[in-house]
Order: structure tokens, then sequence, then C-alpha cells
């Protein structure tokens, strides 16, 4: 822990796999420790957050066990007195924090290995008005208003909106876009999530937090206005949501979209909406780390444009 006063951000990791202890260890009370929150997912992550005299603390791990040292994570900590500003940007920290980067495939130039990269407009190019998961060949699932985006694009090839479902902004875009893909398994949201937002150029691996206290589905997590529409996927790797339409731009520190309530479309308007041969529950799963998650799905994840 920081010295009195200071905001620290500690990285560690822990080379001998053993989660359970290390979280026992870190979720203990002491004399001038109190542990506010805490819980963990045995073999795949745990979240520890309190104070600590003076200040505050934020512990995140993740376990991989095919990585070496399989466990990593950070500690944040800052004084308590500033907690109104400070306790936003200890999860910002932990949305932007990716313990297990997956390794980048081979390329003819060289690419940035941060998020897993896809190909996309250059940096003059618009953003993208929403994020879309292709659920198969030419099929893509995203939000929409179609009188707000007449001439939808994926992956610079037209798209029409084949469905759509009011009450939700659902929308169904075909065209000649994506390839052949199983279709994706239907899960139920957990407390520990991933968003998978597409920037137009690469794929963002979000951490989001089921809001329990919600009357809707929703998350709390750091979101661009492009991830509207946007997979979310619980730690087996089944999707749990989609995100409903973000009508505002978000607030930041830096470049950093500061943690807000957002509204997901849940299970059971995506089983409404697709048909039930295209989502198949796993519920053997086992759990996945948020850059095996990205890794699988970032093929399945395109930018959604509106207009010339």
């Amino acid at each position: 822990m920081g010295a009195a006063g200071r905001v620290t951000l500690q990285f560690a990791s822990s080379a001998d796999g053993d989660l359970a202890a290390l979280y026992a260890r870190l979720s203990a009370d002491a004399p001038t420790r109190k542990v506010a929150y805490k819980t963990m997912k045995p073999g795949a992550f745990f979240v520890v957050s309190g104070q600590d005299g003076a200040a505050k603390f934020y512990a995140r791990y993740e376990m991989d066990a095919t990585a070496t040292p399989p466990i990593r994570g950070f500690t944040f900590s800052y004084p308590a007195a500033q907690a109104a500003e400070m306790d936003r940007i200890a999860i910002a920290v932990a949305n932007s924090f990716e313990a297990f980067p997956p390794k980048p495939e081979p390329a003819a130039r060289p690419m940035p290995a941060q998020s897993p990269q896809v190909s996309g407009p250059d940096s003059n190019s618009p953003a993208p008005r929403a994020t879309a998961l292709i659920v198969a060949r030419g099929k893509a699932l995203s939000v929409l208003k179609p009188d707000d985006c007449p001439t939808p694009s994926i992956s610079g090839k037209p798209a029409r909106v084949a469905r759509t479902e009011g009450a939700t902004g659902l929308v169904m875009l075909t065209g000649d876009f994506g390839r052949e893909r199983e279709s994706p398994r239907l899960g139920s949201p957990s407390a520990d999530l991933i968003v998978l937002s597409h920037s137009g150029a690469e794929v963002a691996a979000i951490s989001a937090a089921l809001a329990s206290d919600a009357a809707s589905p929703a998350i709390v997590a750091g979101l661009d206005r492009n991830a509207s529409g946007a997979p979310v996927f619980n730690r087996q790797g089944e999707l749990a949501g989609i995100v409903a339409p973000i009508g505002d731009d978000p607030k930041r520190v830096a470049t950093v979209a500061l943690i807000a309530p957002h509204s997901i479309i849940g299970a059971d308007a995506l089983r409404s909406f697709l048909p039930a041969t295209e989502m198949t529950a796993d519920p053997g799963a086992t759990p996945k780390s948020a850059g095996a998650i990205a890794a699988d799905e970032k093929d399945a994840v395109a930018a959604v444009y509106c207009g010339n």
C-alpha cells in the first residue's frame, strides 16, 4: 500500500498458481485494514477493496494456468479523503487492465498488441455509430434506429436492415460480410462480464460489473457511444446480452471513459429476436480470461457505420 496521501498503482504476479491462497491473504482484515468488498470466481479471478489506515485500495488478480506466471494483478490505492473522485478512477483502471493479453497473430505489418486488432478505417475516418456481433455469414446483430441510419455498412460492405424489434432497438443487418461461424451460445449474466466494443480500428475488451440493483438488465462499465450494440459475454464465453443504445458521450478522465450504468438487452429479448437454432447454452463451459474471450470473438465483432 502506498504512503499516506499518495496515489499508487502496483502491479504484481505470482508463480505458484495458488489463487485461493492469495485471495485469503489479501481479503483478510487486520487492525488497520478493513475489507469492504470481496468476490472470487475460483480458478479465474478475484476482487478485493476496502480501507487500510487513511488509504482506500482496490485489488484485482486473474489466473490463467497456461501462462507464465499464472497469476497477475494490481492494487490501486489512494487517500480515503479523495474517494468521491478516485473510486471512479479505480474502476477505470480495472476496465483498462488486461492481465493476459492475447499474443498477436503474425502479420505483414507490425500491429499493437494491447488489444485484439482487426482491420478498420484510418484515424481520419468517421467514428462508427455502433458495434455489431456477426452471428452467421452475412448476418450481424446490433442496435440501430433505421431512420437514423438509412445506409448502414459493415466491414466496408453495404448492409440492410432485415429485421427490427422496436421495444429494444435490436436489428438484424444482412449483407456480404463476415464468414461462417458457430452460433453464439446464450448464457446468464454474472457478476463479472466482458464487453467487446469496436472503435473502427480495434476491438477493445472492457470489464463490466452487473448492476444488481437496477430495475432492468444493466451493467456498470466505461463505454463510448460506439459500444451501442456491443456483445456482453460472461466468463464462460457465453453471450449474456447486448449493450442498449447509448445516447450521450461519456464523461472522461484524460481519454478514459468513466464508468456509468448502461442498459443491456438481456437473454429473454435475445431469445425472442434470434431463432432458437442460433442460441445454444453450454452449462458445462469453463471460465475464460478476458483475453481468451476477446481472441475467440474478435473476428465476429464489427463496426457499424452510417451514411457515406
